[in-house]
This record gives C-alpha cells, sequence and structure tokens, in this order.
C-alpha cells in the first residue's frame, strides 16, 4: 500500500506494469546507458508529468564492489535522452563513479530488502566492470507505467500460464486483487495508443497487463 501511494503521488495518474517482472542475478555483459520504458524509441516526452518508473527490489545487498547500478542524478529532469556519445565513445561507456568523466556518476546502493523506486528517465546502467565482488547480486526488476500506455510485449500467455497454476490459490484475496490490478487488467488505451510497439492492436487485438 505504501508504495502502491508513493507510485500514484509521483505519476498521478493510474498505472501498472509494463512487463513481468524480471529476475536478475549476476552483472555481467555489458550494458548501455539507457533510460527505461516507456521512454525507448520515443514512446514517451522526456518533458512533462512522469510516465514511468523503475521499482526494483534488492535481494541482495545493492554495493559498490558488486556492481551496483550506476545512475546520474538529477538526469530524468534533463529533458533529453542519453547523449549518444555516452554509448559511442569508449571512455564515456563504462568506468568508476565519481572519477574522470563520470565525476557525477553514482551507484545505486541498498540494503537487501529494499525498494529502488527511480524515475523511467533516469540514464543508467549496469557495470559488471565494477562487480570485484565476484558473486550474485540478484534483484527483481519491475516497470512500472501509466496505463495509457501499451506494454513493452504481449503478456497474455505470461497471465493465462499464472491463472492456470496453483499460485492465485496460495494468495489472499488483497494480494489477488493487487496481481489483477497491476498484470491482468487491459490497458486503458485512450488517445495515447502506441501500436508502433503492439503489433497485435493493428487486427484489434487488446492486450493483457
Amino acid at each position: 500500500p505504501v508504495v502502491g501511494y508513493l507510485l500514484r503521488e509521483y505519476l498521478g495518474v493510474d498505472f501498472y506494469l509494463g512487463h513481468p517482472p524480471e529476475v536478475t542475478m549476476k552483472p555481467t555483459g555489458f550494458d548501455l546507458w539507457h533510460t527505461d520504458y516507456p521512454y525507448h524509441g520515443g514512446q514517451a516526452p522526456f518533458t512533462g508529468r512522469p510516465q514511468g518508473v523503475q521499482l526494483n527490489i534488492a535481494v541482495d545487498d545493492f554495493r559498490e564492489d558488486n556492481a551496483a547500478t550506476q545512475y546520474l542524478p538529477g538526469s530524468h529532469i534533463s529533458g533529453t535522452a542519453v547523449p549518444a556519445e555516452w554509448n559511442s565513445h569508449k571512455h564515456l561507456r563504462g568506468g568508476r563513479p565519481g572519477k574522470g568523466v563520470h565525476r557525477d556518476v553514482r551507484h545505486m546502493l541498498a540494503s537487501a530488502g529494499s525498494g529502488i523506486i527511480y524515475d523511467a528517465r533516469t540514464w543508467h546502467r549496469r557495470c559488471p566492470e565494477c562487480n570485484i565482488a565476484g558473486g550474485d547480486r540478484v534483484a527483481i526488476l519491475n516497470a512500472v507505467i501509466a496505463r495509457h500506455h501499451q506494454p513493452m510485449y504481449d503478456k497474455r500467455t505470461d497471465a493465462r500460464l499464472y491463472e492456470a497454476s496453483r499460485i492465485p490459490d496460495q494468495l489472499t484475496q488483497r494480494e489477488k486483487d493487487v496481481v489483477k490490478r497491476l498484470c491482468l487488467l487491459e490497458t486503458d488505451r485512450g488517445r495515447h495508443r502506441q501500436t508502433a510497439i503492439h503489433p497485435l492492436i493493428l487486427n484489434g487485438i487488446r492486450p493483457w497487463f
């Protein structure tokens, strides 16, 4: 209830999950600087009322030595996407926060069990080169978006699997109501229809989530 209140107050409109919760384990590979959905590909303007936030649950501690997510404080109010040169120039793509060209970059630090909420317009990236601890850093990622935006992809199969499973029987009515509201209700398409990222809309099929 507390998180729901904060999200509603910040977004100012009804919201839901833009994709099923995702579990990340050990930071690996190389991640470019980016913003989160619905700001990918011009789906939402970078100015005006926020259209989405990330709600990440830290299963493990988020520390500097296990590659806690890097971010640039205040970038969510810059009014722009990540500059192209941040991902095209090697010395800008990675590195240690607080040093050199990234003197203002910080890690998202949090203890296990914490919820990390940040505006989806925030410039951020995974930074596996900072994982000197070498172990896992488990987190559950949740993309929370205004309900008038289409989801990132068609999630009706996920919804059917949930409904056919034994999970609903293990939830309280209150928990089931939350899952229904955030995961199973249809999108309020309104005048903000986002057909470009959901081709099924072109056939008149309304997505779940």
